[in-house]
């Protein structure tokens, strides 16, 4: 089974361009609905998980989340997702749906089921090649949902310029600014998806000062829209393209590396098979989502579309998936050495020691 269903031809990491309106609310929305998701995959206690309820958490049907403001936003994930990766998560979240009916079962190579890790990870549940959906999923979206619509749509200077005035403009920036920082959680003190991980990479030593970078790039680029300044705003712009594009390419290399040394080094896993499949499956979503960074210097993804799919493909392409361990090992290798020079920092860097997210 593959996990890819999309259209090669559209290459375009297009969330909306010239926009005449914005809301930041919905934004908002939209990330609190990716974390509902992200958090119910995750309760053991509640499986075996609603199907029907994960595809609504999708497409906003069926009243799935728990707030009922959610459900009758007029928001949803897939109204949000870049159109060329649609098709898709479609696909994916009907995978999680049959992956979820089978958490009883103990996953086994081509079989799916759930595993608990020997080193205490939580209950995960995988498919028959060892992919985790819920993490293609959560890490897929915060690149075709989350960086889409900030770097494309919120930082495209087209749909700046088209903009009313510039309470308008702010409005727009505010926006994409809320698709990385503005959900807290409830109690306003937890870090979410993109936040979380800019914390993380900001703790490697070699990318420290990154989430500060970012954070005054959005606030310097707001302040330059108020002035009615579009060389320092353009300039700000690039700053953040360049620096949250990063962020994603680091941790797809981090957990490639990291979950290379769970594996045996022979066809048979020895190690912590949860550990190692969900780093891999977290490196498999980050992967995706590099096609919807935005290279400043080109305007276009750090890698194009047809090539993030080629390359997940090849993560999955062992004759059991995950579980044939000496191709996926030769694979981290060839895979983490083309991001990281696509990215411009080497595998070294990636895998230094990072802080906690």
């Amino acid at each position: 089974m593959t996990v890819s269903c999309s259209n090669d031809s559209n290459e375009a990491p297009v969330a909306t361009n010239k926009k005449t309106t914005a809301d930041p609310t919905r934004a908002l929305m939209a990330v609190k609905m990716l974390a509902e998701f992200d958090a119910y995959t995750k309760k053991a206690q509640l499986y075996p998980l609603d199907a029907a309820k994960l595809k609504g958490m999708y497409t906003n049907t069926g009243n799935p989340f728990s707030d009922p403001v959610l459900n009758t936003s007029g928001v949803s994930l897939k109204e949000k997702t870049a159109e060329n990766a649609k098709l898709q998560f479609d696909f994916l979240f009907e995978k999680m749906g049959d992956v979820a009916l089978a958490h009883q079962s103990p996953a086994s190579k081509g079989h799916i089921g759930s595993y608990t890790g020997s080193s205490g990870i939580s209950v995960r549940l995988f498919n028959e090649k060892g992919l985790e959906i819920n993490q293609a999923i959560i890490k897929g979206l915060m690149g075709a949902v989350l960086l889409n619509q900030t770097l494309n749509s919120s930082l495209n200077t087209a749909s700046l310029d088209a903009m009313a005035n510039n309470a308008e403009r702010v409005k727009l920036w505010e926006e994409g600014y809320t698709y990385i920082f503005g959900y807290k959680g409830p109690d306003n003190t937890k870090k979410y998806f993109w936040e979380s991980y800019l914390n993380t990479v900001n703790g490697n030593s070699n990318f420290a000062g990154i989430t500060q970078a970012v954070i005054q790039a959005f606030e310097k680029g707001k302040e330059a829209i108020l002035a009615g300044n579009n060389v320092e705003r353009d300039k700000q712009i690039q700053i953040i393209k360049e620096k949250l594009s990063k962020v994603g390419a680091i941790r797809a290399v981090y957990y490639m590396q990291k979950s290379k040394g769970k594996l045996s080094g022979s066809n048979v896993i020895t190690g912590d098979m949860a550990a190692a499949f969900h780093g891999l499956s977290e490196a498999y979503g980050f992967i995706s989502a590099l096609a919807y960074t935005n290279n400043p210097e080109t305007n276009e993804p750090y890698l194009l579309k047809s090539k993030t799919e080629e390359m997940t493909k090849k993560l999955l392409g062992g004759d059991d998936g995950f579980w044939d361990a000496n191709y996926t090992t030769t694979q981290i290798d060839i895979l983490s050495e083309t991001i990281a020079n696509a990215f411009g920092f080497t595998v070294a860097q990636a895998t230094a020691q990072s802080g906690s997210h």
